[in-house]
């Protein structure tokens, strides 16, 4: 279900010949990926070792909820200040001056909102181990890669050429949410 997940939006632009579109989102995919690798995963490293500890601590639950909120903030803040900064770093010679590919900072908000999704499913994830209901969890990612596959689809098939490098992250976002 990861791998589908995480990919395939990238197989249907693949699928109808959209290599333009493909180099295009790569490119945004790494700007917006700063979220999930600088922030996401050295979080997800810490929390994941101590929030057993701590839903068992007296005032853990609502310990596990300040979590949350603060850690939303944060991925919000991050991906804000990504999403304004991607354009700006990409026309400062990230790529080459007049390409198509300074277009990337149109598709890294919305890859930064995905990896905010993402994030924020670690956290809920956690509770659902704590819960000990890990059906949930493969219900969960079934639901998600389905829904990545028909949007991946859906996708290429309606936008129109000149708009196709944004549907992966607006389908990562959608089914990360």
């Amino acid at each position: 279900c990861a791998l589908v997940l995480h990919q395939s939006p990238k197989w249907f632009l693949a699928r109808v010949d959209a290599i333009e579109a493909l180099g295009v989102f790569a490119i945004a995919s790494q700007l917006g990926n700063v979220v999930s690798s600088g922030v996401v995963q050295p979080f997800n490293l810490a929390w994941s070792t101590r929030v057993y500890r701590i839903a068992k601590e007296p005032g853990g639950r609502e310990t596990i909820a300040r979590v949350f909120l603060w850690f939303a903030l944060l991925l919000t803040w991050v991906a804000v200040g990504l999403s304004l900064l991607s354009r700006p770093l990409l026309e400062a010679g990230f790529v080459k001056k007049g390409s198509d590919y300074v277009l990337a900072g149109n598709a890294v908000p919305l890859v930064a909102l995905a990896y905010v999704f993402f994030g924020l499913g670690c956290i809920v994830h956690a509770g659902v181990l704590i819960a000990k209901r890990t059906e949930k969890s493969f219900e969960a990612a079934l639901v998600a890669a389905g829904v990545a596959v028909d949007l991946g689809i859906v996708s290429a098939c309606v936008t129109p050429p000149g708009f196709l490098y944004l549907t992966p992250g607006l389908g990562m976002a959608v089914s990360f949410l």
